[in-house]
């Protein structure tokens, strides 16, 4: 996994811990389910996700330096805030292999680790460098979000759930086959609000960091270099000429009007 993931929710960094997928999905949205949801689980501490030991004091929380006030304000803080649930709700999809999502999920889907992994085994299959979490986003970033709890054992509260309005769309050979691996048995019942409020939000911007890349600046010139038109003296009548001949020489019976056939033109 990338250790570098992360994500930032009100002023507070997550990294992102853990990736679940669910057949069928988990939230309804105007009484419509997806068959499948994947989850991306962002936490300051693996205990509390689902099968965590629960908090007492982590060490991964880094705060053993702190007075012991602080330790006390901290704990409670992260006990009111253990992490933030990102959801993406899947359609099938008609598309081909190349979208994106589907060649994030086919690069382990496709594996005989995969499709030989036992219940509780770790195993690691290698990824291409370039396979990002950025891949499963939908385009349209609007979504809802409240303040629930971790839907599997130990069902922690104090979760920020944040699901997108808009679903990507996967293969459904792909879905039938995480279906079968993973969830033969189908999920759990969807469960009540429980007076919990939902908010939405269509109004995102998207910060990403900038990657060093060529200024279209740059780029042209690059493409000019090579056809780029020099003359011994560049002032008044002399210029002109040298110019012209120049490019006559490309033109009509020119010495180098063959030039898109000649490769040493």
């Amino acid at each position: 996994g990338d250790e570098n993931s992360s994500i930032s929710f009100n002023n507070k960094n997550y990294p992102l811990q853990k990736i679940y997928f669910h057949t069928p999905g988990q939230h309804l949205v105007d009484g419509n389910s997806s068959p499948l949801e994947i989850n991306l689980y962002h936490s300051l501490s693996k205990n509390f996700l689902p099968e965590g030991k629960g908090f007492d004091f982590d060490e991964d929380l880094e705060i053993e330096n702190h007075a012991e006030t602080d330790i006390k304000t901290n704990n409670e803080n992260y006990m009111n805030n253990k992490g933030v649930i990102i959801s993406i709700l899947v359609k099938r999809g008609k598309g081909h292999i190349g979208t994106p999502a589907n060649k994030f999920i086919s690069q382990f889907i496709t594996n005989h680790k995969f499709r030989n992994l036992k219940v509780e085994e770790n195993t690691e299959i290698k990824v291409s460098e370039d396979w990002n979490i950025k891949d499963l986003l939908p385009n349209k970033r609007s979504f809802y979000s409240y303040e629930g709890s971790l839907p599997m054992p130990p069902c922690y509260e104090t979760f920020n759930w944040v699901v997108f309005e808009e679903q990507i769309e996967i293969m459904g050979e792909y879905i039938d086959i995480l279906k079968k691996e993973g969830n033969p048995m189908g999920n759990r019942n969807v469960h009540p609000l429980n007076n919990r409020i939902i908010f939405y939000n269509n109004n995102i911007e998207i910060i990403e960091e900038e990657e060093d890349e060529e200024t279209k600046e740059e780029i042209i010139k690059k493409m000019l270099a090579p056809i780029r038109i020099t003359t011994d003296s560049r002032t008044g009548v002399e210029y002109r000429i040298g110019s012209r001949q120049i490019i006559d020489s490309y033109m009509g019976d020119g010495v180098n009007s063959n030039y898109l056939d000649d490769e040493t033109q």
